[in-house]
């Protein structure tokens, strides 16, 4: 009986900390509608959530750790149905498979809109690209296209499509710093500025200097 009445109760704590969790995720997401990254607080997040302080410290870092995570997230949902009704990566070659990846950042940027994405466009925002200095495993932002261009490049080097001093860690993380370039003048742009085109022109051309040429 008291084993049984352990695990209840552990599994009641577990539900509530993801009730929780949940709840500062989802605050992040109506907050952002209104304040800018900078004027956002741990104080708005909770306010909003109805958690106290402790609880917000207790399931993420930071404000930073908590946004970052809420955008990683929030795409990771939408390319679930992106790649299940729009796009089948199975049918693409290395070179393209990269480029919808990176592509469908576009579209989630444009499903959310410039002046949300914008919000999160500040040099005090650490949590924009995956970090060198740990070695590329955190929750940025970048991150889950990091991961998925780093499992492609790899695969593409089993298949000799790619040399073997190539450092796919490196490129990937160059494919995420070039992304982000091309979001932030989307946003400065106003969503103007042709997001996807950049992505396919200059990836295009950067990622054809690394293929095995046809003997």
């Amino acid at each position: 009986m008291i084993t049984i009445y352990s695990k209840s109760i552990l599994s009641r704590q577990q539900v509530k900390s993801n009730e929780t969790r949940q709840k500062l995720l989802k605050a992040v997401d109506k907050l952002m509608k209104q304040y800018t990254y900078d004027s956002l607080t741990v104080r708005n997040i909770c306010d909003m959530a109805s958690v106290s302080i402790g609880s917000f410290y207790h399931h993420f870092q930071t404000k930073e750790n908590l946004l970052s995570i809420y955008l990683a997230e929030d795409y990771l949902e939408f390319s679930k149905e992106y790649f299940t009704k729009e796009k089948n990566l199975e049918e693409y070659d290395l070179t393209q498979k990269i480029i919808e990846i990176f592509k469908s950042v576009a579209v989630h940027c444009f499903e959310k809109g410039y002046e949300f994405v914008s919000s999160f466009q500040s040099v005090k925002n650490k949590g924009l690209l995956p970090s060198p200095k740990e070695n590329y495993m955190n929750t940025a932002v970048f991150s889950p296209f990091f991961h998925q261009s780093v499992e492609i490049l790899n695969q593409a080097k089993q298949e000799n499509l790619l040399s073997e001093d190539v450092d796919v860690t490196k490129i990937a993380y160059d494919l995420c710093v070039l992304c982000h370039g091309f979001l932030y003048n989307w946003c400065v742009s106003e969503g103007e500025l042709d997001f996807e085109g950049l992505i396919d022109r200059v990836f295009r051309a950067y990622l054809s200097t690394l293929l095995n040429k046809p003997h």
